[in-house]
């Protein structure tokens, strides 16, 4: 019951993810397990901009992390759960992974634009 609750506040999963659930529980030994999916290639000196409850983020991608507000965190998810105070798919949470419907209801906007200001 908690978790229709929470599937009809937030989304439920996405479609893929069913799917990918429904192929492992019909592989018991684990064989066909699915690839995970690729995420773009965000190279050093892009900015990540995500609009949050009206203020707007900037994020600049490093080497070796991610700089917000002066301070360098090793993955967008804790990024994310810093901006928030929630826990969050950093990637979806930028919009560098799709969400399922209803999250995209929820989602504002987010736009990556690299170090010329160009959008890729």
């Amino acid at each position: 019951m908690a978790y229709r609750i929470q599937a009809e506040a937030l989304g439920d999963l996405a479609r893929a993810t069913v799917q990918a659930l429904a192929r492992l529980a019909a592989d018991p030994d684990g064989a066909a397990v699915p690839p995970l999916p690729e995420l773009p290639a965000i190279k050093p000196g892009t900015r990540l901009v995500r609009e949050w409850e009206g203020e707007l983020h900037s994020v600049t991608v490093l080497e070796a992390g991610f700089a917000w507000q002066g301070q360098h965190y090793d993955s967008l998810s804790a990024l994310a759960r810093a901006i928030t105070g929630k826990a969050w798919n950093g990637p979806r949470f930028f919009r560098l992974r799709k969400a399922s419907p209803a999250g995209k209801q929820r989602v504002a906007t987010a736009s990556a634009v690299d170090s010329q200001g160009a959008r890729p």
